[in-house]
């Protein structure tokens, strides 16, 4: 029989397989058709079901982007583009931090130099009053003086 299960030339078929067999009468032309064979393997698609039932893993970096592309890449040209739009923020903080730094130095040079100021001025009136008590005690007793001559000569 051509085209029978298991014969030269044949196909063979899965157990139970329902099988239709079409056969011309002149030149005995056979044609097989499977209708509803039952079994065999899986596709990709049940694969795929299945893996996505038992997902564990919690990084999809290595997953791909519906163009194709990687998605660590994806995520590292996104973590990129942010970076450089901070990038004029991030400029200016750091120059307000320099120009607060050197105000903070020139500030503390200026208290030093304050207080300098403070110690000197604070020697120089007490110097200042050193010399006013002892020009003031220097006149009084040359006025004394003066007094007790002029009362030995009257």
């Amino acid at each position: 029989a051509v085209g029978a299960p298991g014969a030269a030339g044949g196909a063979p078929f899965a157990p139970g397989a329902r099988v239709l067999l079409c056969v011309a009468r002149e030149d005995v032309h056979v044609h097989v058709r499977h209708v509803g064979c039952v079994g065999g393997k899986g596709g990709f698609g049940s694969l795929l079901r299945a893996s996505g039932r038992k997902s564990e893993v919690s990084n999809k970096d290595a997953c791909r982007d519906l163009g194709g592309r990687r998605l660590r890449h994806v995520n590292a040209a996104r973590t990129l583009e942010q970076w450089e739009r901070g990038r004029e923020a991030r400029e200016a903080q750091r120059r307000a931090d320099d120009a607060a730094k050197r105000a903070a130095k020139r500030g503390a040079r200026d208290a030093r130099r304050e207080a300098d100021e403070r110690a000197a001025r604070h020697e120089l009136e007490s110097a200042a009053r050193k010399a006013t008590s002892a020009t003031a005690a220097a006149v009084s007793a040359g006025m004394q003086a003066a007094l007790e001559r002029k009362r030995k000569d009257s």
